[in-house]
């Protein structure tokens, strides 16, 4: 498996929502191309829980097109 990394070569760690009505989105700085994800969640707070959902696209779409997908849902 590879990680994701940030600006300072580090493995990039995203935020969460902070309790369970919000929605916080996380989306990676370039397209990723992968068969699978693993996630290591890093922190609980009175329990340990996950949701998440992990959106893709063709692989032949424009950059533009994804950002704009994205901007979509955070309205």
């Amino acid at each position: 498996f590879d990680f994701i990394h940030d600006v300072n070569k580090k493995h990039k760690e995203f935020v969460g929502n902070w309790n369970k009505n919000a929605v916080h989105v996380n989306l990676f700085e370039t397209p990723v191309e992968a068969q699978y994800v693993r996630l290591y969640p890093t922190s609980c707070h009175m329990a340990c829980t996950l949701r998440f959902e992990l959106l893709g696209c063709e692989l032949n779409a424009r950059e533009a097109d994804l950002r704009r997908g994205a901007d979509d849902r955070e309205q």
